[in-house]
C-alpha cells in the first residue's frame, strides 16, 4: 500500500500551480520554482483585484477598478498607471431609481430639471460609494458611467457641490 496520501493531487490542481506549470513549459521562464511561484501568486493576486467574487454584487452595481486613495498628492511626471487600483463595487442602479422610472406621479412631473438633480444625486451616490471602499473617480470615469459628456457631468457636479456646500471626494480634489 502506498504511503502517499491520496488527496494531496487535489490541493496541487489550483489556478496557481496550472499558471506555474504554464510558465514552465510554454515560456520557459529563467528562475527557478521559486521565483515561478512567487510570480503565479502575484499574478492571483491581480486577478482577486481586477476581478473580485461578485457574488455580493445585487442587480444595478457596477464593478469598477479606478485609483486607490492612499492619501497622497498626485506626483508631477507619474503615470496614471502606476498609481496604486482598487475594484470597487459601485451602486449604479437603486431601488429607488427604479421607482421614479415607474411612479406614474413621478413620471407625470418629470422635467429636465428633476433629471438634472436625479443624476447630481446618483453622481454623487457613486462617488461617495468609490471613496468609501477606498477608491476615487475622476471626472471622466464618472462622465462614462453615467453617460454624460464630460463639460455635462462637470456641470452636475458643480450644481451638485454648490447646491449642498460639500466638495465630493474625486481624484482632482483629494490628489492635488
Amino acid at each position: 500500500m502506498s504511503r502517499r496520501n491520496p488527496y494531496t493531487s487535489i490541493e496541487k490542481r489550483t489556478f496557481e500551480s496550472a499558471l506555474v506549470h504554464l510558465l514552465e513549459t510554454e515560456y520557459a521562464l529563467l528562475g527557478g520554482r521559486r521565483i515561478l511561484q512567487l510570480i503565479a501568486a502575484d499574478v492571483k493576486q491581480l486577478v482577486a483585484q481586477f476581478y473580485p467574487d461578485t457574488q455580493a454584487a445585487t442587480s444595478g452595481s457596477l464593478v469598477w477598478t479606478c485609483t486607490a486613495d492612499e492619501g497622497q498628492k498626485a506626483q508631477p511626471g507619474k503615470r496614471t498607471q502606476d498609481y496604486s487600483t482598487i475594484t470597487v463595487l459601485l451602486p449604479l442602479v437603486t431601488a429607488e431609481d427604479l421607482r421614479d422610472r415607474t411612479d406614474k406621479q413621478v413620471r407625470a412631473t418629470r422635467t429636465r430639471a428633476s433629471a438634472d438633480a436625479r443624476d447630481q444625486q446618483r453622481i454623487a451616490r457613486l462617488v461617495k460609494s468609490a471613496a468609501e471602499q477606498g477608491g476615487l473617480l475622476t471626472l471622466a470615469e464618472v462622465s462614462v458611467i453615467v453617460n454624460r459628456s464630460y463639460e455635462g457631468t462637470r456641470q452636475l457636479l458643480h450644481a451638485y457641490e454648490t447646491a449642498t456646500g460639500e466638495l465630493l471626494p474625486l481624484k482632482g480634489v483629494r490628489m492635488v
